[in-house]
This record gives C-alpha cells, structure tokens and sequence, in this order.
C-alpha cells in the first residue's frame, strides 16, 4: 500500500478498493490546476497564432506564479454585462483572442440557427481596444459566412 492510499473495507473485511488519502486528493487537485494555467501560459508563449507583444507581455511576466495564475486560471467568462476583464495577455483577460472566441461562439450559434444572412450589428466606443475588438469580431462573423 501506498502511504497517500487507503483501503477501502467491507463488512466482511472484504478489500473493496483504494482511495486517495484526503489530504493527498486535495494536493493532487492543485497539483492538476498548477499544470492546467501552467500549460497555458505556455502555449501562449510559444504558439505562432500569439502574435509578438502578446509574447513580449508574457515573457515579462516569467517567473511571476501569481500573476501567470491570475492571467491562465481560467477563461474570461461572459456576463449579464458582457465579457468584461482587465486589458492583457491571457485566457482570464480581454485581448483579440478572448473576444474572437466569444465571438466564434456567437458564430456557432448564430449558423446553427440558420442566421447567417440576417447579418448581426458591431459597434464601438470611445474605451480602449474598442475599435481593435469590433474589427476582430467583425472578421471572425465574415470568416463563418455571417453578414
């Protein structure tokens, strides 16, 4: 028996089967998260889809476990206000990336209800990176066939 295993015993003093020593499980899980955000950061780093202040801004950051974390943790989520987040590098921030997959989801939706001539409406403000992200929305719609 492993020391982070407990067996798991019947009535009878039948083995039933092993589980995980509850103190292992939970270092296990963060263990798992640790890898996950790790992973994405590095494939941030090093895909060619990244462009080059997008790894620049990375690169920068090397080192710093928290703020990669806070950056890969998990993925921008979409709200009652939209998708809204801090402007940066990262799965959890609004950059062209995030925005062009929100937006391919919306495309998804958009072609399996059958409207894609109906067209959909972009429009921008005065905020920063507005313009860039309606521009990216509007080819990721036109790359789906979507007026």
């Amino acid at each position: 028996m492993k020391n982070n295993e407990l067996y798991h015993y019947g009535v009878h003093g039948m083995k039933l089967g092993i589980r995980k020593n509850p103190k292992q499980a939970t270092a296990d899980k963060a263990q798992t998260k640790a890898n996950k955000y790790k992973a994405k950061y590095e494939q941030w780093c090093q895909d060619p889809i990244f462009d080059k202040e997008t790894k620049a801004e990375l690169s920068a950051i090397a080192g710093d476990e928290k703020e990669i974390e806070d950056r890969f943790y998990k993925d921008l989520s979409f709200g009652t206000g939209g998708l809204r987040g801090v402007i940066g590098a990262g799965t959890n921030r609004m950059n062209v990336y995030t925005v062009t997959k929100a937006t391919q989801g919306l495309a998804n939706y958009i072609k399996k209800q059958g409207g894609e001539d109906k067209g959909v409406a972009i429009a921008f403000d005065s905020r920063h990176m507005s313009v860039e992200f309606s521009e990216k929305a509007a080819l990721c719609l036109n790359a789906n066939g979507i007026k």
